[in-house]
């Protein structure tokens, strides 16, 4: 039996819900529809964790919701039972009987006949309804035009979802109105009932209309009717103001309604109208609360990083106890608390999910410290690098990342963190040297090289680790210019090279190398990238070319500006053949150093035309010979290419 037809013909009978959030619900099944969104009556919901149990007069379930259904073995017989009995069969060419001749209907008089016409026309048995107007009108002499009941029926029997429609509503409309018979304020509310089930704007206008010029007043079904239908058809506005007349006009709005509206809301993104709703749901004291309606709030809060709806609800159900969401859920709400800047939310996460031994991972530690960051509470958000320190869970750059922006906007938050750092040291909680690291790279950023070898003094003391390679790039950053930082296709001027870098920054470059070698510190390629940048502003660079070679050899590449540079200082120094020898590796490696080429072109041509120009006024051509033969060596090397462009 499919899960839809037993549901519909188990109404009535007791059923067992359990969520996909692991809640599970008792209760007695109402209503469903062809989303399976069920609405149950006396109904006990049990938490996931099966600790807190709550009773309710009713409620809904979304059907998306729904994990598994149970219902005892009788209602299922009897359910098949009355489905053999009233499933409704398309058309009588199958050579079953008629469902009239099926129930013995032809033997009862008119009355009794009207009498199973209007039941059955409010359970929607549409076919069932056909053939007991047909059975009136063709052999009880009815007449349509003196009988607005069978339209009546007709019209309400459109409420089954699978074989009803607006369209047919319409149709028996206009034969009324050609036979004379104008709809009653019952019928409309009718009608009304069938457009909660297929929505049809102009319709329900129309009839909304009519029934003001009827100064009819709609009982409350017709006014609930009115909202479902609004709401399926998307005027979320028309539905909210609705909800708000009945609350005026004090007409009960049922549970059910409520957390129907809430759903489809959240479903379409309007969170900040959901939330409202959910406020003043939750204001009504007399309505029981239903723990699915909160988790879906939340969950589609959270997801949509919406602080207010987020922050509410956890406040209202998950901090006293009522709900308990799920690890994942659970993730987004920390995102949502980090973006909001909000430490209190962000550490109550936490709580939840250690309650439950949640083994915590970077992620965790990460969106907490950018929580404390965005309050600019420094202090907590480097303790938290403590916390993961003494957790086995060393941090890395990748943690500190947003740490770091923070604390180079202003000069004075690098020695702010260092002196958290130190008090930390002292109170005997662990210090991560990435923590120790993130005040380099600050200081570093700034132009405080002086104050960033002051913080490496110390990391000796605050870090039992010690350094690692990552301090001694930090370091060995802030001892090359700004201009080694710059792209691979700008090499630098060659006046600017002769300034970039004193004998004191490589003095300490070599320094910083040295305590590598001593404290047994494996370099990796950002170390010689960095270092070969620092030795090609000494006066003398063959440090540089002997770090390359080394790099070299490790299998590493320099980044495509550090290409540049070498080359740039090799051809300043008038040593044309290893510059084009390092040209070619780089494109031999797989490097487009366009710019580069060009300018060493045009040096080799100035160089040239000076030479020639000198070697004219000595009335000697050896110079310029010896030059053309090394300009011949330079294009032999970059793939004959045309250096002499222009000559």
């Amino acid at each position: 039996m499919l899960p839809l037809g037993l549901l519909t013909a188990a109404q009535g009978n007791p059923i067992l819900v359990e969520l996909k959030s692991g809640e599970t619900i008792n209760g007695h099944l109402v209503n469903c529809d062809t989303y399976m969104n069920l609405t149950l009556k006396e109904v006990v919901t049990t938490s996931a964790d099966g600790k807190h149990f709550f009773r309710l007069s009713e409620t809904y379930i979304r059907g998306n919701n729904i994990k598994f259904l149970r219902v005892p073995d009788e209602t299922i017989d009897r359910a098949k039972d009355q489905q053999q009995n009233e499933i409704i069969q398309p058309t009588a060419k199958s050579g079953r009987r008629r469902l009239v001749e099926d129930q013995n209907l032809r033997d009862k008089d008119t009355l009794a006949l009207y009498g199973v016409l209007r039941r059955t026309a409010t359970l929607g048995v549409t076919k069932l309804v056909e053939e007991l107007v047909e059975l009136l009108i063709k052999d009880r002499r009815e007449k349509p035009s003196e009988s607005p009941e069978l339209y009546h029926a007709l019209i309400e029997a459109n409420a089954n979802h699978e074989h009803g429609s607006a369209g047919r509503v319409v149709t028996l409309l206009e034969e009324m109105q050609r036979e004379g018979l104008e709809p009653s304020d019952r019928t409309c509310d009718a009608i009304l009932k069938v457009l909660a089930v297929h929505p049809d704007y102009v319709l329900r206008a129309a009839v909304l209309e009519h029934l003001r010029v009827l100064w009819a007043d709609l009982p409350a079904d017709a006014h609930r009717n009115v909202v479902v239908g609004m709401l399926r058809d998307r005027q979320y506005e028309m539905a909210l103001d609705r909800l708000d007349s009945m609350q005026s006009a004090g007409i009960r709005v049922e549970p059910w309604l409520w957390d129907m509206a809430i759903y489809v809301l959240c479903e379409a993104d309007e969170i900040d109208e959901a939330l409202a709703l959910l406020k003043k749901r939750d204001a009504l004291a007399e309505l029981s609360y239903e723990p699915s309606v909160w988790a879906y709030v939340l969950d589609t809060a959270s997801r949509a990083f919406h602080y207010n709806a987020t922050l509410y609800v956890w406040r209202k159900r998950v901090e006293p106890g009522y709900l308990n969401p799920a690890s994942g859920l659970c993730l987004n709400v920390l995102c949502t608390a980090a973006r909001a800047g909000d430490p209190v939310l962000a550490t109550d996460v936490f709580r939840v999910l250690g309650n439950r031994a949640t083994v915590f991972e970077h992620q965790h530690y990460e969106m907490l410290i950018d929580t404390y960051l965005a309050t600019d509470d420094v202090k907590t958000a480097i303790s938290i690098l403590s916390v993961m320190e003494g957790a086995k869970m060393a941090p890395d750059a990748a943690t500190t990342r947003n740490l770091f922006k923070h604390l180079r906007a202003d000069a004075s938050r690098p020695h702010a963190a260092l002196a958290v750092l130190q008090s930390l040291h002292e109170a005997g909680k662990p210090v991560p040297v990435a923590a120790v690291n993130v005040v380099l790279e600050a200081l570093v950023h700034l132009m405080d090289l002086a104050g960033a070898l002051d913080v490496y003094k110390t990391l000796h003391t605050l870090c039992a680790r010690g350094p690692t390679v990552a301090t001694f790039n930090a370091l060995l950053r802030g001892c090359s210019s700004d201009a080694s930082e710059a792209d691979a296709d700008e090499p630098l001027d060659a006046d600017a090279a002769d300034q970039d870098l004193t004998s004191d920054k490589k003095a300490t470059a070599m320094f910083l190398a040295a305590e590598m070698r001593a404290l047994a510190v494996a370099p990796d390629a950002v170390t010689y990238d960095r270092l070969i940048l620092v030795c090609l502003r000494a006066p003398d660079c063959e440090d540089a070319l002997r770090y390359y070679a080394e790099m070299r050899s490790r299998g590493w590449l320099p980044r495509p500006g550090t290409f540049a540079a070498v080359v740039k200082r090799l051809a300043r120094d008038a040593d044309f053949e290893r510059a084009a020898e390092v040209l070619a590796q780089a494109r031999d490696a797989g490097l487009e150093l366009a710019r580069t080429e060009r300018w060493l072109e045009q040096v080799l041509w100035r160089r040239r035309r000076r030479d020639e120009a000198a070697a004219a006024a000595a009335e000697a051509g050896a110079g310029a010979e010896g030059e053309g033969r090394l300009a011949g060596f330079v294009r032999e090397r970059l793939g004959a290419r045309a250096l002499g462009r222009g000559m």
